[in-house]
């Protein structure tokens, strides 16, 4: 991706769209400064990676154009969840660790929220809760 960043603005607005429609959302696009740190910022995992941005700043935004801020937390996201991924595979963890890993940093993330937790999660607040309970 590093080499078709003239790419990179079509195939964000077609993430936008597909995003908008799978979250129920309504945004419009991108400020230009969003545009800018997408084509400036060098995404380790590609075209994944970007996808994964473009949809923690679809997630994430309020207001009808998605803004930097928006795009560099969905790139810090996406790469200390990776970062994470890696530490939790190296050091052999279980997968009940590491749900429980992923949950709570899900949960510091969000400021204890459960309800953003669960979402960002892609589960309900009662599944939340259920895996919460010791």
């Amino acid at each position: 991706m590093t080499e078709r960043k003239e790419d990179v603005s079509s195939i964000s607005k077609l993430f936008v769209a597909h995003f908008n429609f799978k979250h129920g959302k309504q945004i419009s696009g991108f400020q230009p400064e969003a545009i800018d740190v997408l084509t400036t910022t060098d995404l380790p995992r590609n075209f994944n990676q970007l996808e994964e941005v473009i949809e923690y700043a679809v997630m994430n935004t309020d207001s009808s154009y998605i803004t930097s801020t928006a795009i560099r937390d969905g790139i810090e996201q996406t790469t200390s969840l990776a970062y994470a991924n890696n530490i939790m595979l190296e050091n052999n963890l279980s997968l009940d660790e590491m749900e429980k890993i992923i949950i709570e940093n899900t949960l510091q993330h969000y400021e204890m929220n459960q309800s953003k937790a669960a979402e960002q999660l892609g589960i309900s607040r009662s599944t939340l809760w259920r895996k919460l309970k010791p």
